[in-house]
């Protein structure tokens, strides 16, 4: 019996010598050999299954799933066998045993098939079940053990085929990744093209913008050139006026006539040094015009102005209150002094006029104006002057009219110390209860002090002030305007 079975052991012996020296003259295939020399680029992302594997497919062979890696093959052994992808679950449970060899694909089909999915699905894959027989054949005691020995052996050449469909897949999926790659370059490549030339559009748009910019450059610098001469020319003319009006004023007795036409022709010399001052320290009409827009709507609110009559600005200026009446539908005109600054209003097409405010006041009719207006004016006048104005306001005004000073604002200390002093034309700084004083002894009703917007509500309080420490004397508005209304007839009786 020991000799009989003896004998088939060294029959199976014979034939794995014979294998394995057949093995060792067998030369690689030269597809694997040419394998073995390229650089193999996994891209799992590149998946066919959705078309190899779609969900209505019910029929499927093994050698299907064959020439896959694991990761692949588990993807579409998911959409063959439950029609679904894999889940994460799935995924760590069948990755790591097929990985390490302790399963099978084969083994893999078979558990999702058995599952309540796939018996759902009732999907059939053919040479399974011939799997399975030889997993029972395999289990026998002699017959068993020698299948087992022999396996690796005899599936070498259905492993040959399967390692060849691998690589047949291997070299599409990176013809599929070159070609992607390709077009990708391709695709960066017009944009890098668009982009240089865009690059070349915004370098020659840059060097038309710096020769139009270097234009305008030299035509500022030729403007300013220009400007500095004239202003030359005009300081040596006004030098020449001087001498001449002083030689004049020399040669004349001093009671002559032509004294007041000199004086008056040596003030006009300076109108347009002046000018100068206002647009450096005064600031632009613009900004002007914003500050006393606040004066509006309690003008037109006024009703001797909502019935049309006329609004006065003395000292007019450059004209800003003056357009921003124009602009609100009232009736304004302005006089100043200043013949350059009268001029440069008249210029805006406003009605504006030079001249003497309280001579021009007194000349008018009594109650022919609706308002009478001024700003930064007060301050240059001398005592005298200022009641004078208050009184010839008060006569030309409309019963219900008012008047409107605007100066600058000594409760600024600021104001009060440095920058009033400015303008040399300036006489002295005028507290607001110093003006409303005047004003109220004067005849005026309803006299209040305006420091800020909210003061032009004339419904509502004063804002006044009231200082509680030393920082509040620098917290003051800069500017401030005393309002004063002249009564109606029955209260004035």
């Amino acid at each position: 019996m020991s000799e009989a079975l003896a004998e088939p052991r060294r029959d199976i012996d014979a034939i794995l010598a014979s294998i394995r020296a057949e093995l060792g003259t067998v030369e690689p295939p030269a597809a694997q050999a040419d394998r073995r020399a390229l650089s193999v680029v996994r891209v799992e992302s590149l998946d066919e299954g959705d078309e190899v594997f779609p969900s209505e497919r019910k029929q499927f062979a093994l050698e299907d799933f064959e020439g896959m890696d694991e990761l692949a093959f588990l993807r579409a052994a998911y959409r063959a066998v439950l029609g679904r992808d894999i889940d994460e679950s799935g995924l760590s449970h069948y990755l790591p045993v097929l990985r390490e060899g302790h399963t099978g694909p084969a083994d893999v089909l078979r558990s999702l098939r058995a599952s309540p999915e796939g018996q759902a699905r009732g999907v059939q894959i053919a040479d399974l079940d011939g799997r399975s027989r030889y997993g029972r054949i395999k289990s026998l005691p002699i017959i068993g053990g020698i299948l087992v020995r022999l396996k690796p052996y005899l599936s070498l050449p259905h492993g040959q085929r399967r390692l060849q469909r691998r690589i047949a897949s291997s070299d599409r999926r990176q013809r599929e990744v070159v070609t992607a790659v390709n077009t990708s370059l391709s695709s960066v490549r017009r944009s890098l093209q668009k982009l240089e030339q865009r690059v070349i559009e915004a370098e020659q748009a840059a060097d038309q913008a710096h020769a139009l910019t270097q234009e305008v450059i030299d035509s500022r610098d030729n403007a300013v050139s220009e400007l500095t001469s004239a202003r030359r020319q005009l300081v040596e003319q006004q030098r020449q006026l001087t001498t001449f009006i002083d030689s004049a004023r020399g040669a004349l007795p001093a009671a002559s006539l032509q004294a007041p036409l000199l004086q008056s022709a040596e003030d006009a010399s300076l109108d347009s040094l002046y000018v100068a001052f206002e647009n450096r320290f005064r600031g632009s009409t613009d900004l002007i015009s914003q500050r006393l827009r606040r004066y509006l709507d309690l003008t037109r609110e006024t009703p001797p102005v909502a019935a049309g009559g006329t609004v006065l600005d003395i000292g007019c200026g450059r004209g800003e209150w003056l357009a921003l009446l124009r602009d609100a539908n009232v009736i304004a005109r302005g006089i100043d002094l200043n013949g350059a600054m009268a001029a440069e209003a008249r210029g805006r097409g406003l009605d504006a006029r030079q001249g003497d405010a309280i001579a021009h006041l007194r000349g008018l009719e009594e109650g022919s104006l609706a308002a009478v207006t001024g700003f930064h004016i007060v301050e240059h006048l001398a005592f005298r002057d200022l009641v004078a104005l208050f009184d010839a306001a008060y006569a030309a005004l409309a019963p219900e009219g008012f008047a409107l000073f605007e100066t600058p604002n000594p409760e600024n200390l600021v104001v009060g110390a440095c920058t009033f002093h400015y303008d040399p034309t300036h006489n002295k700084p005028l507290p607001p209860n110093f003006l409303r004083f005047i004003a109220e002894t004067r005849g005026f009703s309803d006299v209040r002090v305006i420091r800020r917007d909210e003061d032009c509500r004339l419904d509502q309080p004063e804002s006044g002030f009231a200082p509680a420490e030393l920082n509040d004397w620098f917290r003051q508005p800069a500017d401030y305007a005393i309002y004063a209304r002249k009564p109606r007839l029955d209260a004035a009786s």
